[in-house]
């Protein structure tokens, strides 16, 4: 009790120190108002790892293509490939797709934030990492809404949904992010939880990361972080994401 005390003091602390023009989508779980721009690519080329004291998985490579089709809107297709170990059996196949969009209706102004949801569905076809277990049977659908505060220096991400999957009960998520510019990065901080909305299943996690851009049409993502609270899952998990972004 103590240690998740001790541990959201800490992050609490931060993010308000860090808070300044944040952004969130990759490499973070939470997401932002942003869309790609009319008529153009944004390619994340990605790496995501996941590991307790039961399983690791990677997804890696995971190719996240989003196409802007308007001002405020963009479209995007995301396709992992996984590799997962338990009890020493490692396995590996095509993981789901996800494919989705994402609507900005209502744009920032003065103490108003920005506001877009972007709902997706998730499914597998691949018939062999369903029999794996890499992949669930069925269509699942996600369904959250993003919002984006800016001031003078200072921005703030927050997001919220809910998510169907077949055979489940309804889950629900949200999220927190907040970051800086410094040393030539973006530096990114967030809490982030999901879980059943029975509340038998629930698991937060608190991440750091970084945005390094190198050009205008590349950049570098990277984030890391750990579960400080759960219920009804493994106590502790850990999760890394490395990616290179393309615009074009």
């Amino acid at each position: 009790m103590f240690t998740t005390f001790r541990n959201a003091v800490f992050l609490s602390i931060f993010l308000q120190a860090a808070a300044a023009a944040a952004q969130g989508g990759p490499p973070l779980i939470t997401d932002d108002t942003e869309t790609v721009p009319k008529g153009r690519w944004e390619l994340n080329l990605a790496w995501f790892s996941e590991f307790d004291s039961k399983q690791w998985r990677h997804e890696f490579p995971t190719f996240d293509l989003n196409y802007g089709i308007s001002d405020r809107q963009h479209i995007n297709v995301s396709v992992p490939w996984v590799f997962v170990s338990t009890n020493g059996e490692r396995l590996d196949g095509i993981g789901s797709a996800e494919v989705g969009t994402k609507w900005r209706f209502l744009e920032n102004k003065a103490a108003r934030p920005a506001l877009s949801i972007h709902p997706a569905i998730e499914f597998a076809f691949s018939s062999r990492s369903n029999r794996l277990g890499l992949t669930d049977p069925g269509t699942s659908a996600v369904l959250p809404m993003e919002l984006q505060w800016e001031f003078h220096n200072l921005g703030v991400n927050a997001d919220v949904g809910i998510g169907l999957s077949p055979g489940s009960l309804p889950s629900w998520l949200m999220g927190v992010a907040v970051g800086t510019n410094a040393l030539g990065c973006e530096l990114l901080a967030e809490i982030h939880g999901d879980g059943l909305e029975d509340g038998s299943e629930s698991v937060w996690i608190a991440q750091i990361g970084l945005r390094r851009e190198f050009s205008e049409s590349a950049s570098l993502l990277f984030a890391a972080g750990k579960s400080f609270a759960s219920h009804g899952a493994d106590p502790v998990r850990w999760t890394s994401y490395f990616a290179m972004q393309f615009r074009f």
